[in-house]
């Protein structure tokens, strides 16, 4: 393999490799990774891609490169000494709206499958894309989606698609269980629904933790809120333990709370991904009121402890059960992966 100025894996945002699989027979190459992606910031694309790159290793068939743009996806293809013996394209948070870099990354994927690699797409969120991208799909061997209302729109177009929960389900999150005490509230990625959490951490005096780095540097917007904006954290895996409830507008945070059978009241997303992962997880009833930003502060806690009771013991069995499945369909998927370069 040439030389590239981006050692080790992960360092860049656009592309990177890993040496320590160089010289591999068969190894694999990443579309997407989210983790770099988001310069590392949030920890949810990160256990979403540790559990990636462990799954492929676990066949091996090791990540060597990964590239999130063309740019970078022609600068790791020209470097490498042979192809790569299979193209895993990760679709969480990227394939929806008909976003350009969504079609960028379909489009290199059907290439690749024309090549004769195979290709799988894994982890995907698909959501108001056109017809036209949805034609895109006949590019994978194998194609997996992470709740239903994606998998329901994949499988016009792909009969064959299956229905395998978000990765970080079944991602090995190291954490110390302790007692948490009172309720915790994290933020969202839209920002009117961060400052509606921001409002409601302010008038029940509860902790707010936000990812978005773009609104906490906004300290006149947050003072409207009724928040010091130095008072505002921002999360780690570890937190999650520190509460004994938690009000979220993050996905991620909310599948970490689920993995640990933690109660949370969850604010609808924009893309309807947390909705739609808590009504395949037969939880809904954790979910607020779509309007419930525009709620006065103690209807919104009304509504927050309505959530939280719903957490009973027939949900927190199904909430264990969901993440059971999710660990043994993630198991079939990377079997299925093998088979695909084995066959």
């Amino acid at each position: 393999m040439k030389p590239l100025p981006d050692y080790p894996f992960d360092d860049l945002k656009n592309y990177g490799v890993a040496p320590k699989y160089e010289g591999r027979a068969q190894f694999s190459l990443i579309l997407n990774n989210t983790a770099a992606y988001h310069s590392h910031r949030h920890f949810g694309p990160n256990h979403v891609m540790q559990r990636l790159v462990q799954g492929l290793v676990d066949i091996d068939l090791p990540p060597l490169v990964y590239a999130n743009e063309q740019s970078g996806l022609d600068v790791v293809m020209g470097a490498l000494d042979q192809p790569p013996s299979v193209v895993v394209l990760n679709g969480e948070g990227t394939l929806n709206n008909d976003r350009p870099r969504a079609k960028m990354l379909l489009n290199a994927a059907r290439e690749f499958r024309t090549g004769g690699i195979p290709t799988v797409l894994v982890n995907t969120i698909w959501s108001d894309n056109s017809d036209e991208t949805l034609e895109l799909l006949d590019g994978f061997d194998l194609i997996t989606a992470r709740e239903n209302a994606s998998h329901s729109q994949i499988l016009c177009k792909r009969p064959d698609a299956l229905l395998v929960p978000d990765l970080l389900l079944s991602a090995k999150i190291d954490t110390t269980p302790e007692k948490g005490k009172g309720i915790g509230v994290v933020d969202s990625s839209a920002r009117d629904k961060s400052l509606a959490l921001m409002r409601f951490a302010a008038t029940q005096g509860y902790p707010m933790f936000a990812m978005e780095r773009r609104l906490v540097n906004k300290p006149l917007l947050i003072r409207n809120t009724g928040l010091n904006p130095h008072d505002i954290q921002t999360p780690v895996i570890q937190d999650i333990h520190n509460h004994r409830a938690w009000v979220v507008g993050r996905f991620h945070f909310a599948m970490a709370l689920l993995v640990h059978g933690i109660p949370f009241a969850a604010q609808p997303t924009v893309v309807p991904k947390m909705q739609a992962m808590l009504n395949d997880a037969g939880l809904a009833g954790c979910v607020l009121p779509d309007n419930w930003g525009d709620l006065t502060p103690d209807a919104m806690q009304a509504a927050v402890q309505v959530a939280l009771d719903s957490w009973d013991s027939n949900a927190m069995k199904r909430a264990e059960d969901y993440v059971e499945a999710a660990r043994i369909k993630s198991d079939d998927m990377f079997a299925r992966t093998s088979a695909l370069v084995s066959g």
